[in-house]
């Protein structure tokens, strides 16, 4: 059950989508999975410390703030969170004067 491995060797799209592909995404009937960032992460703050610290995985702590902070951007879009209430879009812009405003 889950994702296979990766293979190094076959690099090609339709294989790393068959690798890295959600079960609910090709079959509706399967669950996906029920941690995402509000339930695994409680606070925006953790979630940023997590992946300045630890990403990415071959040269943790080798991203910018601003590349942190775009990164955390898109992951609240990605899973439905809000600031202010308001939805984020692909043109939102996450800073330290909105990070505090963010309620997961």
């Amino acid at each position: 059950k889950g994702y296979p491995p990766l293979s190094v060797g076959s690099a090609s799209t339709a294989s790393l989508k068959n690798q890295l592909l959600n079960p609910a995404d090709e079959h509706p009937g399967v669950e996906p999975p029920s941690k995402v960032i509000g339930t695994y992460w409680p606070y925006a703050t953790t979630l940023f410390w997590y992946i300045q610290e630890s990403m990415p995985f071959p040269h943790p702590k080798s991203l910018s703030n601003s590349e942190t902070y775009a990164l955390v951007a898109y992951l609240l879009m990605e899973n439905g969170v809000t600031i202010d209430g308001e939805d984020l879009d692909e043109e939102f812009v996450l800073s330290k004067d909105n990070f505090l405003d963010i309620k997961m």
